[in-house]
Parts: structure tokens; sequence; C-alpha cells
């Protein structure tokens, strides 16, 4: 089962890729012996991968994005059977895997529709990789979208142009739910104490973070843990 900021409890099938955007808190729980290969991928991208990265944004509308996975082609297959082979006889060349990241993607565009990757990458994808990528990374780092433009070097205004143009909604309300969703992924998923969730999220108080939970879902965050370990228990 996979969780993170916007998905909790996802089932992920065997043979099947997610996509973790980058500024995601996740975890996974294995119920039976499995293998994981994870890739991490961010502004190093190559420009011909860049360019093909950015165009699938226009195939973003009319996609109802739901945390889509991509199921393994026999070719991706192939890959990482060797890209394993690989890693378990100690070959850690880092030239090597900066080219094996290079034939992933060659091989995704290669073996998905344009309309598969555009659904997978959705959380990603904008006509402009580098501020979509300064968003991602950065937005867990301030408080507010003021502070969020002054760490852009532009003014409020045109951050919240810019934002609107990339995201589709508002800055304000877009970081509003990142926030809710890694606040109550980090009270559901982890035990960490109440206190250092605040702290974690900015919040002045554990009193603020209650008054947060309970304006956001209804629920306190001693109530939101203790569903969640119901939902554990019984499922």
């Amino acid at each position: 089962m996979f969780s993170n900021d916007a998905v909790h409890k996802q089932i992920l099938q065997k043979d099947n890729i997610a996509l973790i955007p980058v500024g995601s808190h996740y975890s996974i729980e294995a119920r039976k012996a499995s293998h994981i290969l994870t890739c991490r991928f961010s502004d190093d991208i190559r420009l011909c991968n860049r360019i093909h990265f950015e165009s699938l944004s226009k195939y973003k509308k009319g996609i109802a994005y739901s945390h889509n996975t991509l199921k393994f082609q026999e070719e991706i297959r192939l890959f990482l059977n060797l890209l394993n082979s690989y890693i378990e006889d100690g070959i850690g060349c880092k030239h090597l895997q900066e080219l094996k990241l290079q034939e992933l993607f060659i091989l995704f565009r290669a073996y998905y529709t344009k309309e598969q990757l555009a659904a997978f990458f959705h959380p990603i994808l904008s006509r402009d990789t580098d501020f979509n990528h300064f968003i991602l990374s950065n937005y867990r780092s301030v408080a507010n979208v003021e502070e969020f433009a002054r760490l852009a070097h532009i003014s409020l205004s045109a951050f919240n142009r810019k934002f609107k143009k990339h995201f589709n909604e508002p800055a304000y309300q877009w970081m509003l739910q990142r926030k809710t969703e890694g606040v109550l992924e980090d009270i559901r998923s982890t035990n960490k104490s109440f206190l250092a969730i605040s702290l974690d999220w900015n919040f002045s108080s554990q009193a603020h973070l209650t008054k947060f939970t309970k304006q956001q879902c209804g629920l306190s965050p001693s109530q939101i843990r203790e569903q969640a370990a119901h939902d554990l228990i019984f499922d």
C-alpha cells in the first residue's frame, strides 16, 4: 500500500510504476515480500527530454487525475531487470545511472502514448518546468504566498498570475490543499507527536494545529489518528 501527501493507502499493484512528486512525503507498506526500485529525477532532465516533457502539458486538459500509475510494458521490464542486475553486481557508476535515467525517458516516449504519459506525470507537468520544480521543491519551506513571492524574487501580483497560469488555481488555495494533505498524512501514518507535526508545518502552537484540522476535516488530530488506527485494524 502506498500513501503520500495526496493519497492514503492506495494499492500499488505488481508491475506498476508510481510517481512521487518532488516535495512529497510518502510511506509504503508491503503486505508480502516485495521488490521496489526507485528512480529520482528533478531539474537535471536533458534538453531533448525536457522539450517532450513540457509538450505533454497540453494533454492535461480533460484528464481526471487520480494518482495514476503506469503498467509495465515488456521493454520496461527488460530495462528494469538489467538495471537490477547492475545494482546487485555492485555497479554504482554515476555516469551509468545518468545514462539509464535518459534511457528510461526514451522508453517512456517510445512505448506509452502521450495521453498515458500526461495522466501519469499530471502533477508535475507545466510549460515552464523550472517554475513548476521551484514550486514543488519549496512550498513546504514558506509560510504563505507573500513569502513564496519573495523567494521567487518577483512581486506578489506577478507571482499569483504566474502561479494561476501554471497550476490553474490560486496559489493560496493550492498551498492550503498541499498543507492539509501533508498534515493529515503525518497524523495518520507516522508516530510523530502532535507538537512535532505543529513545528514541521509551521503552526504557531499545537492548539493552532487542532484548530486547522477541525476547520479542514471536522476532526481533531487525536480523532484523526484514532480513526486511522481503527481503519488499519479492520483493513
